[in-house]
């Protein structure tokens, strides 16, 4: 059991694509909430609940996933599966198109809660004493209430993230 502070990177300009003229822009945000694990014999139970802590949207998320750990060739590999909750304040600030944000091509849109599966690994590998090297690619299939959203032309988002970890 332990807290969560992290930052969550979605948004986006107007400016980022013709599909998006005349929104306007979703701000990325943090969130804070509590983390709980449990480690059985073959893999980690967890959960963890956020909420948004700059009032962005005010929503919130829950995630319940399985994660274990398999060693190979000087790796850990880590991979998950779970769900991903949204509710229907983070799905419509990120999907939902407001009246005065309508055209003829893009019509309003208020998006309600999802719940997303996805599918996780993580690579970790020892560098020198609490110095690990870390990769994860993730790939999320989208709700009904965000595949609905006229801003959104994909059924899933696969996302990368690589860095370096230092352990106390």
């Amino acid at each position: 059991l332990g807290p969560v502070v992290r930052p969550r990177f979605d948004g986006y300009r107007a400016s980022d694509s013709r599909a998006l003229a005349g929104m306007k822009d979703r701000d990325l945000t943090v969130y804070g909430g509590v983390a709980l694990g449990w480690l059985t014999g073959r893999g980690l139970i967890g959960a963890n609940w956020v909420t948004d802590l700059l009032g962005r949207h005010s929503g919130q998320e829950l995630e319940l996933s399985y994660t274990a750990r398999f060693p190979w060739a000087g790796f850990d590999l880590i991979p998950s599966v779970g769900l991903s909750y949204k509710s229907n304040r983070l799905v419509d600030y990120y999907y939902g198109v407001r009246a005065s944000e309508a055209r003829d091509w893009r019509p309003a849109y208020k998006g309600g809660a999802a719940t997303n599966p996805f599918v996780r690994l993580v690579a970790r590998r020892k560098l020198v004493d609490q110095w690990d090297l870390l990769g994860t690619v993730q790939c999320e299939w989208f709700d009904r209430e965000i595949m609905n959203s006229p801003i959104v032309d994909k059924a899933q988002s696969v996302s990368f993230v690589t860095g370096v970890l230092y352990s106390f």
